[in-house]
């Protein structure tokens, strides 16, 4: 799919709030049964890398490029994204209250969606556990410092697929 039918999905799930999921670094939209979008609040990088949500963006995109590239098991990385305008959006966690600050814009990454879960959740742990010790290994090897990973953070299973992805790669350090 075209990346710029891609961002024009990517406003209408902005605006209709078709959120998937949210964490730390942002908020993931739905865009289709095939790819989603990272929305940065830039929260972390302002305070670790002294940035925005565009230099999380661009930092997280360029390693999930390169892990892509290198046949890790991790999501299809499509292409940036910058969202102009204020969002409103309130999402409520068990330890706080999420929301995005009206800034006048925001950025993120548009990505293949990965239909998977955490892996507790599986009937094949085992796998996933294997699976997870050689992608570490593999991005150490790329010269990568994974950090905020483990089995059940920052990783989705497919069970359909019987794969495990790393995911959410912007506490990564290059090595």
């Amino acid at each position: 799919m075209d990346l710029t039918e891609l961002c024009q999905k990517a406003d209408q799930a902005i605006v209709q709030m078709r959120v998937l999921g949210c964490g730390g670094d942002g908020i993931v939209y739905n865009l289709d049964d095939h790819a989603v979008l990272k929305l940065f609040n830039g929260y972390y990088d302002r305070c670790y890398r002294k940035g925005n949500s565009q230099t999380a963006a661009e930092y997280e995109y360029g390693v999930g490029r390169d892990l892509f590239d290198h046949q890790a098991q991790v999501p299809e990385f499509y292409g940036l994204y910058q969202h102009r305008g204020p969002l409103r959006c309130y999402i409520s966690r068990w330890w706080d209250n999420y929301y995005f600050c009206e800034e006048k814009s925001h950025w993120g990454i548009i990505m293949q969606r990965i239909n998977g879960g955490d892996v507790s959740y599986s009937d094949n742990v085992r796998e996933a556990e294997r699976q997870f010790t050689k992608q570490l290994s593999l991005a150490q090897a790329l010269g990568y410092k994974p950090r905020d990973v483990s089995l059940n953070v920052n990783t989705l299973f497919d069970p359909n697929q019987n794969k495990l992805y790393l995911i959410d790669f912007t506490r990564w350090e290059k090595k």
